[in-house]
């Protein structure tokens, strides 16, 4: 059924841009990485069944599904045990506005970012070029070396009736300083935050109606807090080689 369905996404992509309404109003830059960017589809064994422009991945199918793609999230950690934020722009087109972990995105399907050779460095390389696009983080700050492939979760929820997400996303733990100089068209905050000053930071968010993105809901309920409390020796703790299903019962 994945291979059938892979073979059909230029088709039914196609067929979706027809109707002009579904996209009118969507920032031009946004809605460009839509059809411009090709992610890798997996199964939930993380094997690759095919190809299919981000546009598609991100959309409600008929049947309510969401066809499963690679992925990835950072949660990175300051030397003095601050985990960064940050709030997604207005501009997003799913969960816009929400907070969320440090820089999330995906692997796209091409060569250097589906090499699976070193517990998949591909994913690796994907997470620091999106967290120098975002943050403006580059790799005179972050290199390979500094990002700690932890465990992969599966998840799947959606933004609205018309996007979602539905992956298979590595879970990767930094703990360094850094300079940000967040992209406005996918970053609207940035903020620090130590473990004292979370739960209030949540009730903050909580009482001015912003959300926090599906994935990092999901992590900071059965991850997060372990990985703070053990920062430096998670640091050199090996992969698991999990897939942790994560979806919402």
């Amino acid at each position: 059924m994945q291979k059938l369905l892979s073979t059909t996404f230029a088709l039914s992509s196609r067929s979706l841009a027809t109707s002009a309404s579904l996209w009118k109003g969507y920032d031009p830059v946004q809605e460009s990485l839509m059809d411009n960017e090709n992610l890798i589809l997996v199964d939930a064994e993380d094997k690759v069944t095919g190809k299919a422009s981000k546009r598609y991945c991100h959309l409600v199918q008929a049947d309510g599904s969401l066809p499963l793609h690679r992925a990835f999230s950072i949660y990175l950690f300051n030397t003095k045990g601050e985990f960064l934020l940050q709030q997604r722009s207005d501009t997003k087109i799913t969960f816009p506005a929400a907070y969320t972990n440090t820089c999330c995105s995906h692997p796209l399907y091409i060569a250097d970012e589906m090499d699976m050779s070193d517990n998949g460095i591909g994913v690796k390389r994907a997470a620091l070029r999106r967290i120098e696009t975002e943050l403006g983080v580059g790799s005179d700050q972050l290199k390979a070396e500094d990002v700690h492939l932890m465990t992969r979760m599966l998840y799947e929820a959606k933004s609205d009736s018309i996007w979602g997400e539905h992956e298979l996303a590595y879970l990767f733990v930094v703990k360094k300083d850094i300079e940000i100089k967040a992209n406005p068209n996918e970053v609207k905050d940035v903020k620090y935050v130590s473990q004292n000053e979370f739960r209030d930071f949540e009730k903050d968010c909580d009482n001015r109606d912003i959300k926090f993105t599906p994935w990092f809901s999901l992590v900071k309920r059965e991850l997060l807090f372990n990985w703070w409390n053990n920062i430096d020796r998670i640091m050199s703790t090996p992969y698991d080689g999990k897939i942790r299903h994560m979806y919402e019962k």
